[in-house]
């Protein structure tokens, strides 16, 4: 089978070897389909791709579905198994989230993120949510 994203597949090659003496723990990728304001018809589906972008060095990987026409992806993480060491960013948003707790309060934060999606994490950022 032929490789259906070979500019890609070359980027992450030249990305490797650019980070190869970086200890893989001590790197983040973030993967992301721009933020343009024209419609990412032409953006390919994170199952089309997730696999390569596993190839990458940084244990930690970070995936855009802010964009609406990603706000799926997350459920890629249902059929597709991490490799041992690598995962996924919660605690990049967890970061987020205590830097707006120490400047607003964690009760603001509390307050205005108790509906988002991510409430068991957002429970071990700033404590019990009831």
């Amino acid at each position: 089978m032929s490789d259906p994203f070979p500019a890609n597949t070359l980027r992450l090659e030249v990305l490797n070897h650019a980070v190869r003496n970086i200890p893989p723990e001590h790197m983040r990728m973030h993967v992301c389909w721009g933020n343009s304001a024209a419609p990412h018809t032409r953006d390919p589906e994170l199952r089309e791709i997730v696999d390569l972008l596993l190839t990458a060095r940084p244990l930690g990987l970070s995936f855009v579905d802010a964009n609406p026409r990603h706000a799926h992806e997350w459920s890629v993480w249902r059929d597709v198994t991490l490799p041992a060491g690598k995962g996924l960013i919660p605690d990049l948003v967890a970061e987020r989230l205590m830097r707006y707790a120490s400047v607003v309060g964690r009760e603001q934060v509390r307050r205005a993120l108790c509906s988002c999606i991510c409430r068991p994490m957002l429970a071990s950022v700033i404590g019990d949510l009831s």
